[in-house]
């Protein structure tokens, strides 16, 4: 296997370099990323901007506007003119004193300043809920893949631990260079007894099947015969 299959292997694109940022240094550079990215999907501003859109959705009429209010009664009648004076339960528009309880859902929201206060703040409690729940799932997943971003940007790898599937984090050069010994190894194992046979051939050595070992019939001795076998294999 060649360094280029085992940066394949590995998805690298070219030989790396050994890191040169301190974990310290990566926890504070994912943390930072992390949190600019949320605030990106997420902005904090939102939840300061909900009294707004809520009176922008429930509007309150004001004193001396001109409404029309629908009455929740089965002849459904139209009620309109300026908005004169209010209290606590009902309002008189134009010469008549109408009740908030007679009016339609979306008329006494309109009209009466305690509904209406009710349901925006109903409605903003839901939309903060949502909110919060929606940013607190997505960190999740954005955690996982900021962390991903930062620690290959600073020639890290995820490699996969064979007992639980689960990856850990180490260091690119050092993963080609361990991948490249697991390879060198192989094939270390694989040509040994093929070399150790011929070079022993060579020089006169011969295998005793009683005694399970090679033995020098003549010449050199086995401790030189083993230099010549290292120097094979490396």
């Amino acid at each position: 296997m060649t360094v280029e299959s085992v940066l394949e292997e590995l998805g690298l694109s070219k030989m790396p370099e050994a890191p040169t940022v301190s974990p310290g240094e990566l926890v504070f550079k994912e943390q930072a990323a992390f949190q600019q990215a949320l605030d990106k999907e997420f902005p904090p501003s939102f939840l300061d901007e909900l009294p707004d859109k809520a009176e922008k959705k429930f509007p309150l009429a004001q004193l001396n506007d001109i409404v029309s209010i629908r009455m929740d009664l089965p002849s459904s009648n139209v009620i309109s003119g300026k908005l004169i004076k209010r209290d606590e339960t009902r309002a008189i528009i134009g010469s008549k004193w109408v009740r908030y309880q007679d009016m339609a859902k979306e008329s006494s929201i309109f009209l009466d300043p305690t509904e209406n206060r009710r349901q925006r703040e109903k409605w903003m409690e839901m939309q903060k809920t949502i909110f919060l729940q929606s940013r607190k799932i997505r960190a999740a997943s954005l955690q996982k893949s900021i962390m991903k971003m930062v620690m290959e940007e600073a020639g890290f790898l995820s490699i996969e631990d064979d007992e639980d599937n689960e990856g850990h984090w180490t260091p690119a050069l050092k993963a080609v260079n361990d991948r490249l010994a697991e390879q060198r190894k192989s094939c270390s194992d694989r040509l040994y007894p093929q070399i150790l046979q011929n070079l022993m051939q060579e020089n006169g050595f011969i295998f005793l099947k009683t005694q399970n070992q090679w033995r020098p019939s003549k010449g050199e001795g086995a401790p030189s015969m083993m230099e010549k076998l290292k120097e094979k294999l490396n």
